[in-house]
């Protein structure tokens, strides 16, 4: 019989892994319900972002505000200055990260279906942990403009993982200004995490 040990260090694993992966591959794609009108876009002064770590052991994703961007010899943004603030600080912080560690959250200039644009003000970033992402709907039309302090932080139970489904049915049953994501719907990603982490124990 496997110990309660081995069967938490076995879940935190299997944690780790998905949360990781879903950063890096699915985060961006899945956060904007709206497409860009052009191919490309560089980053400005005002969006909001997610800074993606080097090393991700604490599993700590901080967001924050561009307050600065530097564009490279082909005219392209290549660097960004990051504004952000840890929890329970009065001051902000700032950092310079390549362009391609971070992650747009809520672009500047993003419009609504209502035809007004959010503005960086709308945003109060914060340091977040991973687990369910909260964010207020602007709409219920338009639920992936993020307002107030957003959490990213790992289910306990691995089975919020495994009934994604049934949650997001009953989610859009309720109508409900607060909308809770667990996991992307991506369940072979998930067989593959579990695969992986069970050969370890």
């Amino acid at each position: 019989k496997p110990s309660l040990t081995k069967r938490m260090r076995f879940i935190q694993e299997i944690q780790n892994e998905f949360w990781d992966k879903w950063i890096k591959a699915v985060m961006q794609e899945r956060i904007l319900a709206t497409k860009w009108r052009k191919s490309t876009r560089d980053s400005k002064v005002g969006d909001v972002v997610l800074l993606l770590e080097e090393t991700m052991a604490s599993r700590h994703y901080r967001m924050g505000i561009l307050s600065e961007t530097k564009t490279g010899t082909d005219g392209h943004v290549r660097t960004v200055t990051v504004r952000y603030k840890n929890p329970g600080e009065n001051t902000f912080r700032t950092t310079v990260r390549s362009v391609h560690k971070v992650v747009t959250l809520v672009p500047v200039d993003l419009e609504s279906e209502e035809g007004d644009f959010l503005v960086a003000s709308d945003v109060h970033p914060v340091a977040t942990t991973p687990g369910p992402v909260e964010m207020t709907e602007r709409a219920e039309q338009h639920p992936a403009v993020i307002r107030g302090p957003v959490e990213i932080s790992a289910p306990d139970p691995v089975d919020e993982i495994l009934d994604l489904k049934d949650r997001q049915s009953a989610a859009k049953k309720a109508q409900k200004k607060i909308v809770r994501i667990t996991v992307p719907e991506e369940a072979e990603e998930i067989t593959d995490i579990v695969k992986h982490v069970k050969k370890k124990y």
